[in-house]
């Protein structure tokens, strides 16, 4: 507001046990995330986890109570997903993927209320690198981006669709992205212009000064300042420059 961010506050939709991973749809009325249900621990069972996808709706008076996030999916589980343009969600589900050929990726479309069968698109090559968490999509479902684990330690790779449906080979994003130890959990703008990024920066040269400090980080269950990462922004042309033209060359 004015320039400056707001006082970080509790979300109305949160519970005492946890909430995270929020994916905003691109026009801004529904949040989409995971709750946690209750505080046991993860059953051995993988496909329970006391992670529940929901979702709240934007009202004139202000977020909806969440409600379960329920696609006609079986027993496989929504692990990771992102807000298309058209209100469809664009995901990845576990149990899905073939180490032989890669991640396979897929489009749930919305109706209302109610979501469609999932519809495939494409698979992901990523080979001996898997998916380590947080894939996402561009909101027209063309650019994805997820974290791999290196030698390194984690960094963020991304994969465009081509127009025969099938995706690129991953490649990392560029230097200024990846800075170590470790860029990861990446999110795109609701207009896709823009890709957000969780990264813990070493070089001071490359961990600009914060845009705002607050109480609600510090304390007791927290640890010390230099342990934790932050979030980063970088225009999505950065990314979209490293998309291969008709002819295989790199479109900048």
């Amino acid at each position: 507001m004015n320039g400056h961010w707001t006082e970080p506050r509790i979300a109305p939709f949160s519970n005492p046990y946890g909430a995270g991973i929020p994916r905003l749809q691109p026009d801004g009325r529904r949040l989409y995330f995971t709750i946690q249900t209750s505080g046991r621990p993860h059953s051995e069972n993988r496909h329970e986890s006391p992670w529940q996808p929901s979702f709240v709706d934007r009202t004139p008076s202000g977020w909806s109570e969440p409600r379960p996030l329920s696609p006609p999916i079986g027993n496989r589980r929504l692990t990771s997903f992102s807000g298309g343009a058209d209100g469809s969600l664009l995901c990845v589900l576990e149990d899905s993927a073939t180490t032989s050929a890669g991640t396979a990726v897929y489009r749930i479309r919305r109706k209302d209320d109610s979501f469609s069968a999932p519809e495939p698109m494409g698979v992901v090559p990523t080979g001996a690198e898997p998916i380590v968490a947080m894939p996402t999509f561009s909101p027209d479902g063309r650019t994805f981006v997820f974290t791999a684990r290196s030698e390194n330690g984690l960094n963020l790779k991304v994969s465009f669709r081509k127009q025969d449906g099938t995706w690129t080979a991953p490649e990392p994003l560029g230097d200024d992205i990846n800075a170590p130890p470790s860029t990861k959990f990446a999110g795109f703008s609701a207009d896709g212009r823009y890709l957000f990024v969780v990264s813990n920066r070493e070089d001071p040269a490359r961990n600009p000064l914060k845009l705002w400090k607050s109480d609600a980080f510090s304390g007791p269950q927290r640890p010390p300042r230099a342990e934790l990462s932050d979030v980063y922004w970088v225009d999505a042309k950065a990314v979209e420059a490293l998309r291969p033209a008709a002819g295989g060359a790199k479109t900048h």
